[in-house]
């Protein structure tokens, strides 16, 4: 697998327009000047001058991040959001509700119609817009205009959708392009917060064209029935809508989803609300990826699930355990504590598990599996070709990385950048990648210190407020309506889709050694190739700065040697 590229932090069409920018360097230093991409998109490769005219060229590979040194209005919301006009997505075809955060602090909410550029890349992230003006419509209808620099932030406020798509949408019907899920018990809660229960069939209106760059599954029309009649519910005046009669057993489907993003589980914890209540039992996050509503909470597998918003919650802890802690239906849990400690799993998400380890099939340097007990002496097997897939573990000291379906021991305990035999030789192209959700969350440490607090409150896992959801801040928006924020793919796919075992016995390489390097920091696993090392190199402003001399010999280094001068880089 090839190493992640650097996070572009700027629309790409701004960079038609404008040119002084930045990258910061895998090894966090910082280059500003002139910025080109004329050979990003084809390449994935762009251009820095800085202000003494040194020419710095990047596969951005080499970055953690870059973009453009000009006041970029945010777009909160994934482009999905927005009824476009047309699909170049210059526009959306009408004000729609959303809001405008200004400069000036103030933030506006009734209707926006922006204006500007989108990009057909596939390079571009799902949010990105490069506005140039908004009108924003308020309740009166009247309008006013803002400008690209009077703009901090903007996006669509959406009702929040609380009904489980694998519950909802299955064997919905498709009539005259308009997908209808099955009736089903439900409820909306309105803007003014009034709440209606009763039978629920939502409605999404297929209208873009299959060939279309942004497809969308958002619910277009709500109807439902209350006291015998069906009623079409306004979109606009809806703050949320889900299911009555949930139990995490079918929240979970039998227990089978399961998300990367760990407080999106069901976890033991304590919730406490603003009415001074508090109460034991099990918490979940949702609906998405740091783009929350509120927390499901049941006492148990088979009870009620309560749906809590965000507004009611005064405190809200997850007991985050690496085993799911469910025993049969209840909250029983071993007793014993488990005192034979000898080393750590490290998740997908980064959090780091004490307990006892022991290797199932040892091949000295690799095992098929594990099994695992943890503190509280839950027990459970990785590794294999069905089994959820973890970063990697420590045994007495020595590490052992997660390759597809097997572990393979690390040459020492270097950091950030270990090596390990690459354990399919003929099949180094299709490696497993575990960066997918830990470099989303970033939480990994270095091999030798701590990766996060097992016990986590949700304040610490998003940095919202939630003892202040003042709509007008930019931290109430987030936390009080649906504007999409963080809603991007790649963070609430299923852990259980990661891992594809090949089955193969794995074979070191016939001649000479042929290594995998796995990055501690950000969670890449990636072939220990030229094409990759020199990568990492020119993340690196020490080699950046050395002479032709040095860089020709740097280059010409073995991997262990490469190993050690690119780790003294990054420290």
């Amino acid at each position: 697998m090839p190493l992640s590229s650097g996070r572009l932090t700027t629309p790409l069409p701004y960079f038609d327009d404008y040119e002084q920018g930045y990258v910061i360097l895998r090894d966090g230093n910082k280059i500003e000047g002139s910025v080109s991409i004329k050979q990003y998109e084809k390449q994935n490769k762009m251009d820095v001058t800085d202000a003494s005219g040194q020419k710095y060229k990047f596969n951005v590979k080499s970055l953690k991040e870059w973009g453009l040194s000009i006041n970029i209005p945010e777009n909160k919301s994934p482009l999905s959001y927005y009824d476009w006009k047309n699909d170049k997505r210059k526009a959306n075809a009408e004000p729609e509700r959303g809001f405008v955060q200004l400069h000036s602090g103030e933030t506006l909410e009734g209707k926006i119609l922006i204006e500007g550029r989108s990009s057909d890349s596939p390079l571009a992230a799902n949010n990105f817009f490069a506005i140039e003006t908004l009108t924003f419509v308020d309740e009166y209808g009247i309008e006013k205009e803002f400008q690209r620099k009077d703009i901090k932030a903007f996006g669509r406020i959406l009702p929040w959708d609380l009904a489980p798509k694998h519950l909802v949408m299955s064997g919905s019907a498709v009539v005259m392009g308009k997908s209808k899920s099955k009736k089903l018990p439900g409820f909306v809660v309105k803007n003014n917060g009034d709440r209606l229960e009763g039978t629920m069939q939502l409605v999404v209106i297929n209208s873009m064209k299959s060939d279309s760059k942004i497809k969308s599954d958002l619910v277009d029309e709500i109807y439902m029935d209350v006291d015998g009649s069906t009623v079409k519910m306004d979109m606009d005046d809806i703050f949320a809508y889900g299911m009555t009669d949930l139990t995490i057993n079918k929240l979970t489907n039998n227990q089978d989803i399961k998300y990367t993003v760990e407080e999106m589980n069901f976890h033991p914890g304590t919730l406490k609300t603003k009415d001074g209540k508090s109460k034991n039992g099990y918490l979940a996050y949702f609906p998405t990826p740091g783009n929350y509503y509120g927390v499901y909470f049941a006492e148990n597998l088979n009870a009620e699930v309560e749906i809590v918003p965000m507004a009611d919650i005064a405190e809200a802890n997850q007991e985050i355990s690496l085993i799911e802690a469910f025993s049969g239906y209840g909250m029983d849990a071993p007793s014993a504590k488990n005192n034979n400690i000898n080393g750590h799993i490290v998740d997908l998400s980064g959090r780091k598990y004490e307990g006892t380890i022991s290797l199932n099939e040892d091949n000295d340097w690799w095992a098929r599996s594990i099994d695992f007990t943890d503190e509280d002496n839950n027990k459970i097997s990785y590794g294999g070709t069905d089994a959820l897939p973890i970063a990697y573990f420590v045994l007495d000291g020595q590490m052992y990385v997660q390759n597809k379906d097997v572990f393979v021991k690390s040459e020492g305990m270097k950091s950030p950048i270990t090596l390990l035999n690459n354990p399919y030789v003929d099949n180094s192209s299709k490696l497993g990648n575990m960066a997918m959700t830990m470099a989303a969350n970033q939480l990994a440490s270095d091999i030798g210190g701590a990766v996060s607090q097992q016990a986590a409150a949700f304040q610490m896992a998003t940095n919202f407020d939630l003892s202040s959801l003042d709509a007008k801040s930019d931290n109430g928006l987030q936390a009080a309506y649906n504007i999409g924020n963080a809603a991007t793919e790649g963070l609430n796919f299923l852990a259980n889709n990661l891992i594809n075992g090949t089955g193969k016995i794995p074979k070191l390489a016939k001649k000479g050694r042929d290594f995998n390097m796995f990055n501690s920091t950000t969670g890449e696993l990636a072939h220990a190739d030229k094409e990759n090392w020199e990568y990492l190199l020119e993340g690196c402003i020490t080699y950046l700065k050395a002479d032709k001399n040095t860089k020709k010999a740097v280059k010409a280094y073995d991997d262990m040697k490469m190993q050690e001068y690119v780790n003294d880089c990054y420290k």
